[in-house]
């Protein structure tokens, strides 16, 4: 059941995004800017997980903001409690860091640069996050980072591989570090929190549904209705790991 769906949902994403990157590469530069393109191109991604999350949750791309500071770059995307319709006015516009549940930058193709990006809004998330929560330095941040890209030109051990290098050169604390890596179509990249490590699953034409499962795991870990998802699932492939 959720086997054939999602792998049909993933060649819906997949189709849609070369036919809108086609488009955008045709179209004049200065039609509009870079963020927009990349909006219009991403947005049936934006629409699948609107159309999946919990009916309590909602989306939004732009700013974040704690009681003192406001992290002055755009996100991709936000998964935050709406706890009223004019949630945004009320806010001036930014989604409250007590009311964000995830974040998630969103590419084409990964690149060593978008990484990189990643990993540094990652940090400064989670430190916007704990600062109004007031979280011990050492304690898990309930606030999940997800990079997902379409493709890539690299391995996903050759990721993983460069995701660890960064988390050392920069020093980045375990609890300020990136909870998934997803590449449509290839596998993931996921902390593995007991052992303070990242586990990497070639899980391939499955990827998208290995996603939303930890995703739906994550968001509803607090709720009282926890559906295991995983029993739904039928099959018994064995991924590789590494």
């Amino acid at each position: 059941m959720f086997t054939d769906y999602f792998v049909q949902q993933t060649d819906k994403l997949q189709k849609s995004y070369q036919r809108k990157g086609k488009q955008q590469e045709l179209s004049s530069s200065s039609s509009s800017s870079g963020k927009k393109k990349k909006l219009k191109t991403l947005e049936d991604f934006y629409i699948f997980l609107r159309d999946h999350i919990p009916s309590e949750l909602s989306l939004a791309t732009g700013k974040v903001r704690n009681r003192n500071h406001i992290l002055q770059k755009n996100c991709d995307l936000l998964v935050y409690h709406k706890w009223c319709e004019n949630y945004l006015k009320v806010s001036g516009g930014c989604i409250l860091s007590e009311s964000l549940k995830a974040f998630m930058s969103i590419e084409g193709s990964l690149t060593a640069s978008a990484l990189l990006s990643h990993v540094d809004t990652t940090r400064a998330l989670k430190t916007l996050y704990s600062g109004d929560l007031h979280e011990p330095s050492n304690q898990l941040i309930p606030m999940y980072s997800i990079l997902f890209g379409y493709g890539s030109g690299r391995s996903l051990a050759h990721i993983k591989r460069n995701l660890l290098q960064l988390l050392e050169d920069k020093g980045i604390p375990i609890n300020q570090q990136v909870d998934m890596i997803c590449i449509l179509g290839k596998g993931l990249i996921v902390k593995d929190w007991s052992n303070a490590d990242y586990r990497g699953i070639e899980t391939k034409k499955d990827t998208l549904m290995w996603f939303y499962i930890l995703l739906i795991e994550y968001l509803e870990q607090e709720n009282s209705f926890q559906p295991d998802l995983r029993d739904y699932v039928k099959n018994t492939k064995k991924y590789d790991e590494f």
